[in-house]
């Protein structure tokens, strides 16, 4: 059964010209990292199938399709790497269609520009780069 805020999993994306990082908080609050695609499959398959979904900020836009990059590439991280560059050098915010359900907070939270303004807002104790 889905219940609002119990069922989302926050992630986010590290992505360099070499290097691939997934990492999200599991459903049971556990610390998950992965540079592994079939790793990276298995999780979001078996995570959506259980009536979870991944959350992010901005990720409709950027995390998502890096993602889906990566995914599509065989697990090439010079391939989300091009990605990266096209959506952020290009511009490109267009939304995509990925494979898999996510929620972008920027989308539902219209006039939180920033994560750390959403982090003090929710008055989160630590804010790091």
């Amino acid at each position: 059964m889905y219940e609002v805020g119990k069922n989302l999993l926050p992630y986010d994306l590290e992505v360099y010209r070499n290097y691939f990082l997934f990492g999200a908080i599991g459903p049971k609050g556990e610390l998950i990292q992965s540079c592994d695609q079939i790793l990276l499959r298995n999780l979001l398959a078996n995570w959506y199938e259980h009536g979870y979904e991944l959350v992010g900020f901005n990720s409709k836009s950027y995390d998502d399709r890096v993602m889906k990059a990566y995914l599509a590439s065989g697990g090439d991280p010079e391939a989300a790497y091009r990605r990266s560059k096209e959506i952020i050098e290009g511009g490109d915010r267009a939304f995509e269609e990925v494979p898999y359900p996510s929620v972008d907070l920027i989308r539902v939270l219209p006039g939180i520009m920033s994560l750390k303004k959403l982090g003090v807002i929710m008055g989160h104790p630590r804010l790091q780069e």
